[in-house]
C-alpha cells in the first residue's frame, strides 16, 4: 500500500512542479511580452525592459544621474524651472522626450501605459463603461492600506460602494457637518494661541500635524459620531500605515515582493489586523450614531454586490480608505493654503477682509462661505488659491493673525 502511494505521489509531485514552473513563466516573461506586443501594435512604444525587473534598472540608472546633476552648483542666472515631472519623476520626462506623450513601460512584470496627451485623457474620462476599472495591482500590491474600497474596486463592486458612499456626501448633508468644522476649527485655533501665548507672542509652529488632526478630527466626527476613540486609535494607525507603506501607487517593482516577510510587511500586516479590529469594534459602538457614515456601510454590506470581500471587510476597507483620504487630502490642501498665504501677505489682507465683509462679526456659515468669491480680475491665480483654502480650512483664515 505504502508502495502504490509513493509511486503515485512521485509523477503527482513532478506534474505539480512542472505546472508551478509554466506558470511562473506565464506570468513573469510570457504575460508581460503578450500585453506589449498589443500595444506595439497599436503604434505604442517605450522603452525596453529586462526580463524580470522590467525598467526598474533604468529608472535607478536615470535617477542617479539627476542626483549626480543636482550637485553641480545652480546658476543664478538662469530662470527657476517649475517643472515638478523632471524632478520627480525624471524618468517620465525623459521617456516622454524620447517616446512622445503616450509610451507604455513596465515595473517588475507590471505594465504601465503613460498617457500624457490631455485631449486623449479628456477622451478616455468621458468613457461610462464599468469595463475600464481600477488597475488590480493597487489591492494587490498595496492591500494592506488600500483594501478592497472605492479607491481600488471595479465594475459592479465599485458602483455598488459608490451608490452606498455618495448619499451620505451630497451637497445638503455636507452643508450639515458645517458645526463639526467649525468645532474642530475652534480646537485648531486654540492649541495655535496656546503656543503663541506660551512663546511670548511669537512661535515657530510647524502646522503639519495640527492641520492633520484638524481634518481627522472632522472625519471622524462624520464617520462615527462623537465617539472620540475612534478618533485617537485608528487615526492614528492609518497614519503609521501609510508612513510604513510610502507611495501607495507606486510599485516597488520585484517579482511576488507583497509575499516577502520583510520588516516593512511584516508591520503592515500587523497594522492592517490592528485597524480591521479597531473598526469592526467601533462599528459596535457607533451603533447609536444613525446618521454616521459608518452605519450606511454596514446597511450596505448586507446587500448589493461585495465581490469577493465579505461583509466586514466591505465596510473596513470602505471605512479605512474614506478615513485616510478624509484626513490626508484636506490636510495636504490646507498646509500648501496656508504656505502660499504666508508666502504672499497681499492675499491673507484680501482673504481676511473678505472674511469680515461677508461675515459682519457673525458666526460662518455654508451660506457665508458661498459668498466668498474674489472678483479682480487682475489676482485671478490668487482667487483660485483663495477658493481653495476657503473651503478646505476657512476657520484658519477669519482667526489666524497675519503670518
Amino acid at each position: 500500500m505504502e508502495d502504490a502511494v509513493l509511486f503515485l505521489a512521485f509523477p503527482v509531485s513532478v506534474i505539480s512542479m512542472f505546472c508551478v514552473i509554466i506558470y511562473v513563466v506565464y506570468d513573469l516573461c510570457l504575460k508581460p511580452k503578450f500585453l506589449r506586443a498589443k500595444l506595439v501594435k497599436q503604434g505604442i512604444d517605450g522603452p525596453k525592459p529586462t526580463l524580470i525587473m522590467g525598467n526598474m534598472p533604468d529608472i535607478r540608472q536615470i535617477k542617479c544621474k539627476e542626483l549626480a546633476s543636482d550637485a553641480v552648483p545652480y546658476d543664478l542666472t538662469k530662470s527657476l524651472s517649475l517643472d515638478c515631472c523632471s524632478v520627480l519623476l525624471p524618468h517620465i520626462s525623459q521617456w516622454t522626450k524620447q517616446f512622445g506623450k503616450t509610451f507604455s513601460f513596465a515595473l517588475g512584470k507590471t505594465q504601465f501605459l503613460y498617457i500624457g496627451d490631455g485631449e486623449l485623457v479628456r477622451e478616455m474620462s468621458l468613457c461610462k463603461s464599468l469595463n475600464l476599472g481600477k488597475p488590480s495591482y493597487m489591492h494587490k500590491e498595496r492591500g494592506p492600506l488600500l483594501g478592497k474600497g472605492l479607491l481600488t474596486s471595479s465594475k459592479e463592486v465599485w458602483l455598488h460602494q459608490r451608490k452606498t458612499i455618495a448619499p451620505t456626501l451630497y451637497v445638503d448633508k455636507v452643508k450639515n457637518m458645517f458645526s463639526i468644522v467649525l468645532e474642530s476649527g475652534n480646537t485648531l485655533i486654540r492649541s495655535w494661541e496656546q503656543l503663541v501665548d506660551t512663546e511670548g507672542g511669537i512661535a515657530d509652529i510647524r502646522v503639519d500635524d495640527y492641520v492633520k488632526t484638524f481634518t481627522s478630527s472632522i472625519i471622524s466626527n462624520v464617520m462615527f459620531g462623537k465617539y472620540e476613540a475612534a478618533e485617537k486609535l485608528l487615526f492614528s494607525k492609518c497614519r503609521d500605515l501609510m508612513e510604513v507603506s510610502g507611495s501607495p501607487t507606486v510599485l516597488d517593482g520585484y517579482p511576488f515582493n507583497r509575499f516577502y516577510p520583510t520588516k516593512i510587511h511584516r508591520q503592515q500586516w500587523k497594522l492592517e489586523k490592528e485597524i480591521y479590529w479597531i473598526i469592526q469594534d467601533t462599528k459596535m459602538k457607533c451603533r447609536s450614531e444613525s446618521e454616521s457614515i459608518i452605519q450606511t456601510l454596514v446597511d450596505g454590506a448586507k446587500h448589493g454586490e461585495l465581490g469577493s470581500s465579505t461583509p466586514q471587510q466591505f465596510i473596513v476597507d470602505n471605512c479605512k480608505e474614506l478615513c485616510i483620504v478624509g484626513m490626508e487630502v484636506p490636510g495636504i490642501t490646507a498646509i500648501w493654503g496656508l504656505m502660499l498665504l504666508a508666502l504672499h501677505p497681499e492675499w491673507q489682507a484680501r482673504a481676511r477682509a473678505e472674511v469680515l465683509e461677508v461675515c459682519g462679526g457673525q458666526i460662518l456659515d455654508a451660506e457665508k462661505l458661498g459668498k466668498m468669491k474674489v472678483r479682480e480680475e487682475r489676482y485671478l491665480l490668487g482667487q483660485n488659491i483663495l477658493g481653495m483654502v476657503l473651503n478646505v480650512n476657512f476657520m484658519i483664515l477669519s482667526v489666524l493673525p497675519p503670518v
